[in-house]
């Protein structure tokens, strides 16, 4: 059963939970994103922010791999969640 539920979302039990805890952050339960760093207000974004950076992210890397240290040290696409709790309870409602 874990395999069906967790594997799918990096380990999370569900999309809608990423940024639950934010307001606990850094230390809290749940702090890491699905991009694996840590959430924090100035790096939350919605979805279609993060792909996009971290396709710009990777997209350097592949035209300068010789910098590849420079570009992760330097762009940072932040981390993908919801900051709003209300936002949360409608997407549940809306999806069941």
């Amino acid at each position: 059963e874990e395999q069906i539920f967790m594997y799918p979302f990096a380990g999370q039990m569900h999309l809608c939970d990423f940024g639950a805890n934010i307001d606990q952050c850094p230390g809290g339960p749940n702090c890491k994103g699905p991009g694996g760093t840590t959430f924090t207000y100035p790096r939350l974004y919605g979805y279609d922010v993060w792909s996009t950076r971290i396709f710009v992210r990777d997209a350097l890397k592949a035209v300068f791999p010789e910098r590849a240290d420079e570009i992760n040290a330097k762009v940072d696409p932040g981390e993908y969640g919801l900051e709003n709790y209300w936002i949360r309870v409608a997407c549940i409602f809306l999806f069941m």
